[in-house]
């Protein structure tokens, strides 16, 4: 049996825009990933498809590789949690149309996800954002309230990143939310 410490957790805040952070259990250490999209000329020549993308997509090969180096870092010892889509309704012809679009897209974005933790043998949880926000003390705040606990617990962006890099509040939650399934002690109901 694996000490909880020995673990590593990957929280995902899903989306276009979002990261993936894998998070060291033992250690807190934790390293960011944007989630991977391909933006341009799609070529599938055996179905006769040359299309260009006027909007971004998921790159599930990439979203796959990122699976298989957290499995192979934690040597097997990771557990995935991805945010929900939670379903807003609006009021509006055109509020709907692009929530919708919205939603499908994360919607989508969840399940790539969840199937590239499925190949690289990792176990992945949904959470839905009041539930880890709620832990978090985050409910019904601005975005900024989640970079703001993250630079309290000490979150920083690598130097790599460049002198004038912030913390993103995508980055933040992805991190919060990993950080929320490590201190409930939901993984040692796992090992």
């Amino acid at each position: 049996m694996r000490d909880s410490n020995d673990w590593y957790i990957l929280g995902i805040d899903n989306g276009f825009g979002g990261y993936a952070c894998l998070l060291n259990v033992g250690t807190g250490s934790y390293r960011f990933i944007p989630t991977p999209i391909k933006k341009g000329l799609i070529t599938l020549p055996e179905l006769r498809i040359e299309d260009e993308l006027d909007s971004p997509e998921y790159d599930f090969v990439s979203m796959s590789k990122i699976a298989a180096a957290a499995a192979k870092v934690s040597g097997g010892a990771c557990v995935a949690v991805i945010e929900e889509t939670i379903s807003t309704h609006s009021q509006g012809s055109q509020a709907n149309a692009t929530s919708a679009r919205s939603r499908d897209s994360l919607l989508r974005g969840k399940s790539l996800w969840g199937a590239a933790c499925e190949l690289a043998g990792i176990q992945s949880f949904a959470v839905s954002p009041s539930r880890w926000k709620a832990g978090m003390s985050l409910i019904n705040t601005a975005k900024s309230a989640s970079v703001e606990l993250a630079e309290q617990m000490g979150v920083v962006i690598p130097r790599s990143a460049g002198p004038k890099s912030k913390l993103s509040p995508d980055a933040a939650e992805s991190f919060l939310i990993a950080k929320w399934f490590s201190v409930n002690g939901v993984v040692s109901q796992w090992l």
